[in-house]
Order: C-alpha cells, then structure tokens, then sequence
C-alpha cells in the first residue's frame, strides 16, 4: 500500500485545523477607534510627537507565526507518527502485535511499550481488532480483540529475566496469516539474534512481504557477561555486545554479597569488535569475596554475572617430602602437582627443610594441603593436621612405601606394605583401566578418561567399610581414591 510516510494515531484531532480561519480572523480584529474630543488644554501638545507608535493592524509576519504555531499544537495532539510500516495502517483486517520481552528487551522497555501502545491506537482509530502476544509466553491461538481491551493488556506484559525462543512462534503466526488474508504481524524485535539458526523473522517477511513489519531496536548495541574466570593475578571478565559498529566503552562494577562495592574497571570495544576482555587487577582476598559483576547503566539480567564458591580461587599448600636434587625438577612429584593446579588455584610450596612447614601453610589461610612422599604423621605434625581438618580444612594426600603401615589416623583407609604391579616382566596381569567414578565421590559426574592406565599401586587393607570409602577404582574393583 503506497502513502505518505506520516500517520497520526488520533486523526480526529486534525478536524481543528478548520478554524484556522477563524483564528485568522480573530488575530487580525482591531479594537474599535476612540471617541475623538477636542480640548483647550490640548492644544500645547499639538506640536509634541509620541514616544511609541501604536500599528492599526497586526504586522503580517506576526500573525503567520501564531497561525504556524496554533497549526503545530494541532499536528501534535494528534499524535503524528513518521513513517509507520504498511503493516500498521492496513485498516482491512486484524493486526497481531508481537513482543520480544526478553532480557535483551529491558535496557530499554518503555520505549518498546510507547511503541506497542502507539500501534494499538492507530489500529483502534481505524477500528481494526488488535492481538498481543509475548515471546516468553507459550505459543496460544491468536484471538483478536477490541483496542480498549488490548490496551488493558498490553500494560501487564513485563521483561523476563531470560532469554525467549522466536522459533517457538513461527508457525503459529504463519498459520494465522494463512487463516487470515486480511491481517497483518506487527513485530516490535529486540534487535538481539541469540542463536544462529533462527530465522523466523526474515522466514515471515519474505513469505508474507509487507503484512509483517519488523520495529527493531533504535537504541545502540546492547552489551552482556558471558564470563568470569579468577585468574592468578586478576578477575577476567569476557563482555560481548550485539552487533558490530563503532568503538565503544563501558565500565564494570564488582561487589560482594553484601552490596558492597569492591572496585570498578572499564572497557573499550574497538570498531567492528563483538568481544572484548575486562580485567579487575585486584589482591586475591578481595576477589574470592566478588558476588556480583555488573555493566553500570545496563538494565538487563544479561548484563549481571553472579559469582559462587566456584569462582573463588582456592590457596592449595603443597608438602614434599622427598629429598631430590632441586636441579631435576622433573624427578619431583610436586612438580606436576604444581603444574596441574596451577591455573585453578593459588598453590604455595612449603620450603624443603622447614622444620614446621604445616603450621606456616596454615597460617598463610591455605584452603589445602597435599602432602607428597609423606610418610607416616606423628607428633606435632599430626596435631596441626588434625585441628586444620576438624576446622574445615582438605588434606589430600598420595600414598608411598612411607606411608603404609603403621598407618596414622588422617588416613582413609589403612594400606598394605607390597605393591602391586601390572604390566612387568614378571607379572601376568596387564595395566588397568579406570572404573566408573563412584556416584557418592566428588568425581561424579565427570568424563571417564580412555587413555589412562595403572601399572603400579599400593593396596588397601579390605574391610567392610572399603567400598563406601572408595570415590575411583580400576576396572577389576581395586580402590585407587578413598576418602
């Protein structure tokens, strides 16, 4: 349908510009002239001129202003709309408005509702019937109704905190522009494509043409968390945007659980660039404490990641209990401790010789000790071991020839002096694959590696209680990690 890119939503209103004339008319009236009345006392004014010049007639460029200005107050009540998609002012069938209510939608909600409700009026000035549905609902048949009851409605829809499904409601608008050749989509979009296969809204224009409108998002390119790791020397936080455009720039704030602020850090998106990494460069106590990274002035539940107990970066004390040449790191059982927990966790070695390394981890606020080729705990180091456990505190430790019997009581189970091998010369059992985790370990859950074997272990003791203790064993039953 051609027209001028203009439509009003109360047109009814432009009937006042009849009586322009008659404003004209009344601006240019001028009063009636005075009563002239010679006076004697007159006469010595005769030769005086008047400060001010009073017009007989209002000057014309004065009265085209007010004119102009009575006609603008007219044209803005009736609430004009620049260029309004044929699908809004199709005024032979029922209109069908549609809603991304998504959290990429409430940065900038309100306008989407002045949209929405604009629409509606114009579809009941020309007395369309008017449906509404929201992405996040799930997909009814479409029943129209009158304006006044769709405006009633429309006042009830609100964000949701989470993403919405388009596809979801792709047939069912098909369908129903099938049914109804009359009618026409009005899709107010959040301009946000979370998926690359959906493709409703271009799927509707190019079947349906110019019966469905796509009202997209007239604000800039909307930005959210996608992330957070705690790094050795800083939090990280990956920030993506929506589209691609110019250089853009945000901060980030980072607070605890109890709102308090712990530091705020900016961001630059370079041009054409839809990620980019922020970075709170503070101590690691004050990172472990982090609940709660926003983007400051986005209102979405996009631009908020909340942190828990995952994210904090744990302080692991590594004890070694072997008397190597340092100079052959690779001889060293703590070396691949170190390089395995690395990346996920502040790892502090105790240094070799100290004659009270266990108490000088603890108070350094270790969350765990892993002792390597430690034998069996006596003493005051059995003491300190035992209070940091009954306070919270994990004790891992690997078993060697030291560390069988006589066992000591922070040991899980009680292991055998012999070792079994598998796999040597003189042995006819071959290496063993590893088991399904056990359902009641903290492995549950976890990928079963394929390419690892044991060739070498030491025993336990069996008893009753073995089974229940045991969170990894080989194939053939063997435990491998009790706790």
């Amino acid at each position: 349908m051609l027209g001028l890119p203009l439509a009003f939503s109360l047109p009814l209103v432009l009937t006042a510009l009849v009586a322009l004339p008659v404003l004209y008319w009344l601006l240019r009236m001028t009063p009636p002239p005075p009563l002239r009345e010679t006076l004697p006392t007159l006469a010595i004014m005769r030769d005086m001129e008047a400060a001010q010049q009073t017009p007989a007639h209002t000057p014309w460029w004065l009265l085209l202003l007010r004119l102009l200005l009575a006609a603008a107050i007219i044209l803005a009540m009736a609430g004009p709309v620049w260029n309004p998609d044929v699908a809004a002012r199709r005024s032979d069938g029922p209109l069908l408005i549609m809603i991304d209510n998504g959290w990429p939608a409430a940065s900038d909600w309100k306008l989407r509702m002045d949209r929405a409700e604009a629409l509606v009026q114009q579809a009941g000035a020309s007395g369309r019937a008017v449906a509404l549905r929201a992405t996040s609902d799930d997909p009814v048949e479409v029943v129209p109704v009158i304006a006044a009851r769709a405006t009633e409605q429309l006042r009830s829809f609100q964000p949701v905190p989470h993403s919405v499904d388009r596809a979801r409601h792709g047939p069912g608008v098909q369908a129903y522009l099938e049914r109804q050749p009359t009618a026409s989509v009005a899709w107010i979009s959040d301009g946000v494509t979370l998926a690359a296969a959906d493709t409703t809204l271009s799927a509707l224009t190019q079947t349906f043409g110019d019966r469905v409108a796509i009202f997209a998002a007239e604000r800039p390119a909307q930005s959210a968390l996608a992330s957070a790791t705690n790094l050795p020397d800083a939090m990280s936080v990956r920030v993506l945007r929506a589209s691609t455009g110019n250089a853009t720039a945000g901060a980030l704030r980072a607070s605890d659980t109890r709102g308090r602020s712990i530091g705020e850090t900016r961001y630059l998106f370079p041009a054409n660039a839809r990620e980019v990494t922020a970075r709170f460069e503070v101590p690691l106590e004050l990172r472990n404490e982090i609940s709660r990274i926003e983007i400051i002035g986005e209102a979405s539940a996009g631009a908020v990641t909340l942190l828990d107990g995952r994210a904090k970066r744990r302080r692991v004390g590594v004890v070694n209990g072997e008397s190597v040449d340092t100079t052959q790191p690779l001889l060293s059982q703590s070396y691949f401790i170190l390089r395995a927990l690395g990346p996920f966790a502040d790892v502090r070695e105790a240094p070799r010789g100290a004659p009270d390394p266990y108490a000088r981890l603890i108070e350094d606020g270790v969350n765990v000790i892993i002792l390597a080729e430690i034998g069996t705990l006596t003493g005051a180091d059995l003491q300190s071991l035992t209070t940091f456990v009954e306070k919270g505190g994990v004790l891992v430790r690997f078993a060697n020839r030291r560390a069988a019997a006589p066992n000591d009581a922070l040991m899980p189970v009680r292991l055998r002096r012999s070792e079994r091998i598998m796999g040597g010369a003189l042995s006819w059992d071959r290496p063993k694959r590893l088991a399904s985790f056990a359902p009641n370990g903290p492995f549950d859950g976890l990928r079963m590696p394929t390419d690892v074997t044991v060739t070498q272990q030491i025993l336990a003791e069996p008893d009753a209680s073995l089974g229940e203790r045991a969170w990894a064993a080989l194939e053939d039953g063997t435990p491998l990690i009790t706790g």
